[in-house]
């Protein structure tokens, strides 16, 4: 099921985010009508904090780099896959896109580390009965 968490910004413009579970993590533009666009991301909390915190980090590090342009995609590939997927950035680049992340990870952390605590809570309840 997915929750909104809250709203903040990545790289500058609007994200909201959200948590789910028994999924895995994305991240994508969303426009919902034309005047409004957004970045949803969404964070499986099912696993290990450790985890979690890094989905976060991955959804964050990919949407920047390749709304920066590094990202590159395999002409030679079958089909889509994000699997395939090349990042190519300098040193100076990787510093803007860590700052970028920073600032998102900052702001989504404390709520997000109160999600996966209730969900933890809640999963050991269920391994106990």
């Amino acid at each position: 099921m997915k929750k909104k968490l809250c709203e903040c910004l990545l790289d500058g413009q609007p994200a909201v985010v959200y948590t789910q579970t028994g999924e895995s993590s994305s991240a994508s533009a969303t426009w919902p009508n034309a005047e409004r666009r957004y970045i949803e991301v969404v964070i499986g909390i099912d696993e290990k904090w450790s985890q979690v915190l890094a989905a976060a980090l991955h959804e964050a590090f990919e949407y920047t780099m390749t709304e920066h342009l590094q990202a590159y995609e395999n002409a030679h590939s079958w089909h889509f896959c994000t699997a395939h997927r090349l990042f190519v950035l300098n040193h100076q680049q990787f510093t803007e896109a860590c700052a970028c992340t920073a600032d998102f990870l900052q702001v989504i952390t404390p709520p997000l580390l109160k999600a996966w605590k209730a969900q933890d809570k809640e999963l050991r309840k269920k391994k106990k009965s």
